[in-house]
């Protein structure tokens, strides 16, 4: 080989390197995209849908009441087929689901209708569920996840809450299909 073929391999090996150490840093502290499996956010996420996680906000803020958030699977949970970030390096299950409950928090629910330390929380994003669920109380750094199809979630009312380390990121938006592009708000889609 000539050295002219030589420094063009050097150069594009380094360059695949480089791209691969950029995505790698990208996937596992700014954005990961996440499919969704399940329908335990139907309406607001459908089966099928792929979003993008933000791993980086909550580095500097602490996650919201309403926000859509990725997080891992409680150990020693039953859990159908979830899927995991599909990583290399990041095997761990995973679950998608709205942030309800905060740090201190009582959370109820009674005849389907969510209850906060006794006060009625107001949502419209939500597929309507009858059933109670007793008191569960939110310790320091832990946060309550409930999905929006509540007949068909299992969330943190069966599993209860998830401590914040447990967090991967806050879905920001569904990119894949394409005529389904939209940014995800924590008051609904």
């Amino acid at each position: 080989m000539t050295s002219k073929a030589l420094k063009l391999i050097k150069e594009t090996v380094i360059l695949v390197l480089i791209a691969l150490v950029i995505t790698f840093f990208i996937r596992t502290y700014v954005a990961h995209p996440f499919k969704v499996e399940m329908g335990s956010m139907i309406p607001t996420i459908q089966p099928g849908e792929w979003i993008f996680i933000d791993r980086l906000s909550y580095r500097f803020r602490e996650p919201k009441r309403g926000e859509i958030i990725v997080f891992e699977a409680p150990k020693g949970i039953s859990l159908p087929d979830t899927p995991s970030l599909g990583s290399l390096f990041y095997n761990k299950k995973t679950l998608i689901k709205r942030l309800i409950g905060l740090p201190g928090e009582t959370i109820e629910e009674k005849s389907g209708i969510i209850y906060i330390n006794g006060k009625k929380l107001k949502e419209t994003y939500t597929v309507a569920d009858d059933r109670d669920y007793p008191k569960i109380k939110i310790g320091n750094d832990e946060y309550l996840f409930i999905g929006d199809n509540r007949p068909y979630s299992y969330d943190g009312r069966e599993f209860g809450p998830i401590p914040k380390k447990a967090i991967v990121g806050r879905a920001i938006f569904v990119y894949w299909p394409f005529t389904r592009i939209r940014l995800l708000t924590q008051n609904g889609n």
